[in-house]
């Protein structure tokens, strides 16, 4: 919309440069290369601002690149790990957190987050990969990422995992995804929840700070308030003891 809004600005502008040019010169030669001069320099300077401003500001990024619509904190919640066998419902991934932000060197969004058991103990982290991909109006997210099993109450082979993620916005604050694990026969479906002030001050939470949660020490240590405030129902197969998995997912 912007874009467009630029744009009219411009053909705006070209016409009042050509009326008032044409006021002081006529038809002369003089005039007409002043008026093409003149709007050509503007149109240039609105191209030139639209690349550079998101690359130097926030605020530039937010109103010219659709791409900022998933830089936040994140809520993976509602997992469900499927296999050969069904449904998983033991998987001990339960929740996770994840940081979604702009990098200046290659113009492109990282991720970077971690998975969390139903006590809220880090279950994995992993990080995305290379480039992050994006639909045209910036709502769906598609990324490779790598991984590594933390959780010490599993003793998988080869705790390294890779794959591919795939987020949709439905609205600004909320969405789906869908995690598809290589090597290993696990595909995740989980709901996303934007983290905000208002989002942490609605679960009295509010002794965490967005600027803070760029601290993967800090997402863990809100991993294990959210459990406790009661943010993240616990399953009742969670009940007993667990059933320790060797191909749990990421």
């Amino acid at each position: 919309m912007l874009n467009i809004i630029g744009r009219a600005v411009s053909a705006v502008f070209a016409v009042v440069v050509a009326v008032f040019v044409s006021i002081l010169y006529g038809e002369s030669i003089t005039g007409k290369l002043l008026t093409v001069l003149i709007t050509a320099g503007v149109v240039a300077l609105f191209e030139v601002l639209k690349i550079w401003l998101p690359r130097h500001s926030a605020r530039g990024r937010q109103l010219l690149d659709p791409r900022s619509q998933f830089t936040g904190v994140w809520l993976q919640e509602g997992v469900m790990q499927y296999g050969s066998e069904g449904v998983n419902i033991e998987a001990p991934n339960r929740f996770a957190i994840f940081m979604v932000g702009y990098q200046k060197e290659t113009d492109n969004y990282e991720v970077d987050g971690a998975a969390y058991t139903a006590d809220g103990v880090e279950h994995a982290r992993w990080e995305s990969t290379d480039v992050a991909n994006f639909a045209k109006d910036g709502r769906a997210m598609t990324y490779e990422w790598t991984g590594t099993i933390t959780n010490t109450d599993l003793d998988p082979k080869d705790p390294r995992r890779t794959g591919f993620c795939r987020l949709k916005l439905l609205n600004d604050d909320s969405g789906r995804g869908r995690v598809d694990h290589v090597a290993v026969n696990a595909v995740l479906l989980f709901n996303l929840s934007r983290v905000t002030t208002k989002w942490l001050v609605a679960r009295d939470l509010p002794q965490f700070k967005l600027e803070d949660l760029k601290d993967p020490g800090q997402r863990n240590r809100l991993a294990k308030a959210l459990v406790a405030s009661g943010s993240i129902p616990i399953p009742e197969d969670n009940a007993g003891p667990r059933k320790k998995s060797q191909t749990a997912g990421v």
